[in-house]
Formats: C-alpha cells, structure tokens, sequence
C-alpha cells in the first residue's frame, strides 16, 4: 500500500512538472507563424485514432508502402520547447524509432541538433470520404514524369535526365479558364485523409497503376485533396487533358492549385524561372496541400535561388514561372528556407513555398494577397482576372 502510494505521488509531480514546462502534446516549437514546419508527410488521423495526438495543421494523406519523405538524409532540426515525444507525433513515427535511428541513449535534446527521419508508424487506412464529381470527354495527358534515384555519396538526387530546354510562356494571350476533358465515365476525387492508392483502388474497382498512370504520379506519394481522375472498374489508363489557362503575351498559364498540382504532382521536378532576370533553377516538389513545399536540387541551384532573392534570404514572395511537364505555370515563391529539409549536400537547410492561383498557406489556411497579386503578375493578367 505504501509502495502504490508513492508510485502515484511521483506520477503526480511527474506531471505537474510536465504541466509547467509545457512539455505535454506541444508541437515542436511551439506555435510560429513566421518559420511554419510544413509537415508534409502527415496524415490527417493519428495512429491511436482519431483525435489522439494529432498536431495542429498535419494536411497530407499518408502514402501507401512508404513515406513521402523518402528522400537518403531527411532530417529535422530540433528548436527550443520540442521533446521526443511530440516530435515523435508530428512525423508519425515513435519516440523508440527516433532514439535508435539516432543512436540516442537518453531522452534529452537540445536546440539545433538534426534528427534522422524515422520509418513512420503504420496507419491503417481510412474509409474514403472524398467527394467524386462527374466531369466531360478528352485528349492525351503530359507524358509522367519517372522518380529519380539520389546519389549515393551525398544523398541528393542524382541530376535529372537531360530535358529538353523549358517550354516558352505562351505566345499571344488566352482569357479562357483551364478546364479538364476526360472520357465519359471518368470522375474526379479528392484525396482524404488516411487515404492509399491501394484504398482508393478496390473502392474503384481499378488498379493502382491505373491510376498512377492516368494521373501521371510520381512514386505512390498522396496529399490531402490531391485530385485524381478515376474510372470504376478500369484495367487501363485514361487519356486526361487540361486546357490551356490564362495568360497574357509572355505570361505564365494561370492555374489553380487544383490543376497545377495535377500537372506538377508530388514527388516531380521542375524549372523554375525569375521572369524578370530570367535566371533559372532546378527543384523537386517533396510535399504540402495547400502549395508546393520545394526545395533546389544541388549547390549550384541554391546559390541561383539566393541570387533571384537579391543576396539575401528573404519572406518576401516574388513571381516566379514553373516550367514543367511541357507547360509554364504562373506561380510566385518566398526565398526564405524553413522547416523541414529531404535533400542532403544541396547547400540549403529547409524548404521554399511555392504559391499557384488559390493556394493557400498550411497554418493559415487563408489565401495569401501578396503570393496571389504576383501569380498574376507572373501570367501578366490583371489582378482578378
């Protein structure tokens, strides 16, 4: 009776210390609205079930067979106020993964040290929930874009395969809204959270590579309202097509985040151009919902971000052109690299934002006026075109 009692008094102080210091289901680093992690390897629904221990703003749905950051050196840096544990819950691992991947004896951190990604937790998959909408008939989609393996002596991607030069902005103008044309049968759904190709598939009645193909996606990676194009009971790809969108003379296309997304799908590379120097450097789109987290490929695709930035790292957005998949999308950037990092040795720690036509921004979940003013200053249309 005395041992319980003493076991129960020291739980209690345990937890009133916990209380005080605020180490109890606090997001790592506490909450910023000016160096977000933009998570985006994170379901929606937490391994204990829904509601238990989710961290506020997670907004990817969790890839089927591996996480989506697959990348050799994924690390994440620790900041003031973080433990293990909430760590642990932010990148759906445990607490045990990260000290064995790390080779950590005790369950002390401290500010800037880098953590090495653990395997996450299986999470079982969802019921879908995502809304399917009919849509009209169609044309050849872009050709997809292969995953590309990292280097094995720095852990970064290996260059990408020589592509031929960007496509140039568009000539002449259009004031036609994009729009997608799909066969008859075929219907959109939006990825919910939980959800995996293999999910989505018996629920179709199809197969994953069908829809791998038909939606030209890059490895098996899915984010929370990722659109797909779907036909119940289909053995074989569907020709999708998305017309050409907005833009004036030398602009950009103007797409929404719906269907740039769809033609620079997680997981793919692409060129990005400062329209008004003309620079250009090279990125892969690793993560995020509601914008592209990106980050350069190598050193010298770093140092060009930095000189489109003005020499300087900044929050300040600028437009930006994304050649990618035989298209120029009209788009705008911070140069401010935060949170989390997958590729090593490229020069950079952390990521950029990339904005499209009603993105949205992970913590606010609003609309940013100065990423969408220069979307359209990079199609060269008139704000609200």
């Amino acid at each position: 009776m005395r041992r319980t009692s003493l076991i129960a008094l020291i739980c209690l102080v345990l937890a009133v210390s916990a209380v005080a210091t605020g180490d109890l289901a606090r997001p790592p680093g506490g909450d910023t609205t000016r160096r977000p992690i933009s998570r985006p390897n994170l379901p929606a629904d937490g391994a204990g079930g829904a509601g238990e221990g989710q961290a506020p703003g997670r907004d990817v749905a969790l890839a089927e067979g591996q996480p989506p950051l697959d990348e050799p050196g994924a690390t994440y840096t620790v900041r003031h106020g973080d433990t293990l544990w909430a760590i642990s819950q932010w990148l759906d691992t445990s607490v045990a993964a990260l000290a064995a991947a790390n080779g950590l004896s005790t369950m002390t951190i401290w500010p800037g040290q880098r953590l090495t990604i653990a395997a996450r937790v299986t999470v079982p998959d969802a019921r879908p929930t995502g809304p399917v909408d009919p849509i009209q008939p169609a044309q050849p989609p872009p050709s997809p874009q292969p995953d590309q393996p990292a280097d094995p002596d720095t852990g970064s991607p290996a260059d990408p395969p020589a592509d031929p030069p960007p496509a140039a902005p568009p000539g002449g103008s259009n004031s036609a809204p994009a729009r997608f044309v799909t066969p008859p049968g075929v219907v959109l759904h939006r990825v919910a959270a939980g959800e995996t190709l293999s999910a989505i598939a018996q629920r179709y009645d199809t197969t994953v590579a069908a829809i791998e193909a038909t939606n030209h996606l890059v490895g098996n990676n899915l984010m929370i309202g990722q659109p797909l194009f779907l036909r119940l009971g289909a053995t074989t790809p569907d020709s999708i097509s998305l017309t050409t969108g907005p833009h004036g003379p030398g602009g950009g296309e103007l797409l929404t985040w719906e269907q740039a997304r769809w033609v620079f799908t997680v997981g793919s590379y692409a060129t990005l151009q400062d329209p008004v120097s003309g620079k250009q450097f090279r990125v892969k789109y690793f993560g995020g919902s509601n914008h592209a987290d990106c980050e350069p490929l190598t050193k010298a695709d770093t140092a060009v971000v930095k000189q489109v930035a003005g020499g300087a790292w900044t929050w300040l957005p600028r437009p930006i052109l994304v050649h990618v998949a035989d298209r120029t999308i009209a788009a705008s950037m911070n140069f401010m690299p935060h949170g989390i990092d997958t590729i090593a040795g490229n020069g950079m720690q952390g990521h950029f934002c990339v904005y499209f036509l009603n993105s949205r921004g992970h913590s606010s979940d609003a609309e940013d006026p100065a990423h969408q003013a220069n979307v359209y200053k990079a199609a060269r249309l008139p704000a609200g075109h």
